[in-house]
């Protein structure tokens, strides 16, 4: 996006949807696309928009990605030998807690939801490695002011009402199955792949000494990065 812009591409930084929504009414003669990025915090609002008939002037460039699926995948790392997940905060909000019922149940993964305060964080790990010392695998909310066992079930259908869940493509981890969304049929228009016929061409997944990925699952430190 940067060396878009610097060629003269019109890049612009907004904080929300909604800002997109705004430049769009009012520039009805150029054309915009949002990139619509970040989990399932944010694919609520992404929706909300589109199942509310944006400019037709606004088409959605769509990568959402979904929280359990990329969790799974760490387990069947085989060298990464992990202990026990804590849970993002502000996704379960969303999602609640039920989604993460099948790492103790399935894997005997104890998995802890913690909010972001640094006693959120401290109360998590206390309350995992209280279920380690007593051999259990249970899955537990230390965020209960804001989540919930089922969520958000409204933000929740919108999403479903606005996407179908497909394979997606995350850096220096490949694709993973039904970890990703795509706008429906009903809103292909919308879609700014289809609108202005983009190809996806095969690129490069991770540059030359790029280690993003290994930092990603926990193989290295983000200090231990090297930079050349």
């Amino acid at each position: 996006m940067l060396d878009a812009k610097a060629e003269g591409a019109d890049v612009r930084v907004v904080y929300s949807v909604s800002d997109a929504v705004k430049m769009a009414k009012q520039e009805p003669d150029k054309e915009f696309a949002f990139f619509a990025i970040g989990f399932e915090t944010t694919a609520p609002s992404t929706a909300a928009e589109i199942l509310h008939k944006p400019p037709e002037n606004l088409s959605f460039l769509i990568s959402h990605r979904l929280i359990p699926p990329a969790m799974e995948l760490l387990l069947g790392i085989g060298d990464l030998q992990i202990d026990a997940f804590i849970a993002p905060g502000h996704v379960s909000t969303i999602i609640g807690s039920k989604p993460y019922e099948i790492f103790p149940k399935a894997y005997r993964m104890p998995t802890v939801i913690a909010g972001f305060e640094p006693l959120d964080v401290l109360f998590a790990v206390y309350m995992i490695l209280k279920q380690i010392r007593e051999g259990k695998a249970l899955l537990e909310n230390e965020y209960v002011r804001a989540v919930s066992w089922e969520g958000n079930t409204k933000a929740q259908e919108l999403m479903r009402q606005a996407f179908d869940v497909v394979n997606g493509g995350w850096r220096g981890l490949g694709r993973l199955p039904a970890s990703a969304f795509k706008l429906k049929e009903d809103y292909a228009s919308y879609d700014a792949r289809e609108k202005f016929g983009v190809k996806i061409k095969k690129g490069r997944d991770l540059l030359p000494g790029c280690q993003c990925h290994l930092v990603m699952i926990g193989k290295i430190k983000p200090l231990n990065v090297h930079f050349t």
